[in-house]
């Protein structure tokens, strides 16, 4: 594994974010919010996207970082399911 898909992108994500491309991780990011977008681009070799799809589409492994709600977990995994290769691993 070598590329890694960050969704949610608040201050959990961003620590996600930075142990991965620590640990020589190619990592893609994304958040619904723009301002948490804005602050996940300051991080050194994370790389931000526009959209889940984007975060999800070519990676190894996605770390799931969203709010902790039952109905949004339900809502996130379904699209990261339905953009990420098979092979991915979805995790939270």
């Amino acid at each position: 594994m070598s590329k890694v898909g960050i969704v949610g992108a608040g201050l959990i994500g961003r620590s996600w974010a930075q142990v991965f491309a620590r640990a020589g991780w190619d990592v893609v990011a994304w958040d619904p919010d723009p301002a948490q977008r804005d602050a996940a681009r300051q991080l050194d070799r994370v790389r931000v996207v526009e959209t889940l799809e984007e975060a999800v589409r070519d990676v190894d492994y996605v770390q799931e970082c969203g709010p902790e709600r039952l109905e949004a977990k339900r809502e996130i995994f379904a699209r990261m399911d339905a953009a990420a290769r098979k092979e991915a691993i979805l995790a939270c």
